[in-house]
């Protein structure tokens, strides 16, 4: 039976994007399909060792963008690189993290070794697993013939040809030369649970999703964009850091790697729950989901 190399991406939007990001890749909130016991064995190859270095390196390549960012700009974009279950089984663990070692080559290549926020292994789930994030600044000449700074996702994930081709140049450059199969071309793969998508991929062979992962919210799409409104303006009396991540959490297409985890679903039940108040009578303070901590009688995001 083939084994398949298995490259996903997932754009993050604002600094509470990456931050969630962040907290999962180093365990600083519960990860429902992780082992505890196999968590030491997580190995941290680029970048600081929690959230709160990572949003800091963030904070300072921002700064170096001279073209003003769009409110609803791609902050970074997280690359997620695998294989196929028995491709590990088969190896050594120095084997098995040179295929992945290899693909963060690929993608310090693709954006610049300058870009590259975190890249942490993962071998405390089903199957090891490499997470990249990346932040998409590149140089460009505006339209007045000025050399600016950009932060723009679109130029390296703009429309399914050039997502087939990353697949394609994926494979090339890292899957081949480990005797890795390419998924299915074309494939129209869609992402549900981070436990279920590596499942789903062997079983499949080697399906590879090419699409940002995109969340299904249990709440209709106008109360959804009045929710949003009400955070965004401030009509619901909320700690600063829980009003940024509800308005991420209320936009119809954030990506969000596990809608199934305790945290998340905590967050969809106090939307829920404003949405049947009407966005009236509702509490003075969001609930506190798991990975947040209380710090001066608020809630803090770690």
């Amino acid at each position: 039976m083939p084994t398949f190399a298995i490259l996903r991406t997932k754009k993050l939007k604002g600094v509470a994007g990456v931050a969630w990001a962040s907290r999962h890749n180093f365990r600083e909130r519960i990860t429902k399909n992780a082992d505890p016991e196999k968590t030491p064995t997580n190995t941290v190859l680029v970048g600081p060792r929690g959230t709160d270095g990572i949003v800091a390196d963030w904070k300072k390549q921002a700064a170096t963008v001279t073209r003003k960012i769009r409110r609803d700009a791609v902050t970074a974009v997280e690359y997620v690189v695998t294989a196929s279950e028995d491709f590990f089984h088969a190896r050594s663990t120095v084997d098995g993290d040179r295929y992945l070692r290899d693909a963060l080559a690929w993608i310090e290549k693709r954006h610049g070794k300058e870009r590259v926020l975190s890249a942490v292994i993962h071998r405390d789930e089903h199957t090891p697993h490499l997470h990249v994030m990346v932040v998409p600044i590149r140089k460009k000449t505006n339209k007045k013939g000025e050399l600016v700074t950009a932060l723009e996702a679109k130029h390296w994930f703009h429309g399914r040809d050039q997502l087939q081709a990353m697949q394609d140049d994926f494979h090339e450059t890292v899957g081949a030369p480990h005797s890795l199969t390419r998924g299915v071309r074309g494939s129209k793969a869609t992402h549900t649970e981070i436990k279920a998508w590596y499942g789903a991929l062997t079983e499949s062979g080697g399906v590879e999703k090419e699409k940002s992962a995109v969340v299904v919210h249990p709440i209709d799409p106008r109360t959804l964009a009045e929710l949003h409104s009400a955070c965004k303006h401030k009509k619901i009396p909320l700690d600063e850091d829980w009003r940024k991540m509800l308005i991420a959490f209320t936009k119809a297409d954030y990506g969000i790697e596990d809608p199934t985890s305790a945290d998340v679903q905590e967050v969809f039940g106090f939307l829920e729950r404003a949405a049947s108040a009407r966005l009236t009578s509702l509490p003075s303070q969001a609930p506190k989901p798991q990975g947040m901590a209380v710090k001066k009688g608020q809630d803090q995001i770690r």
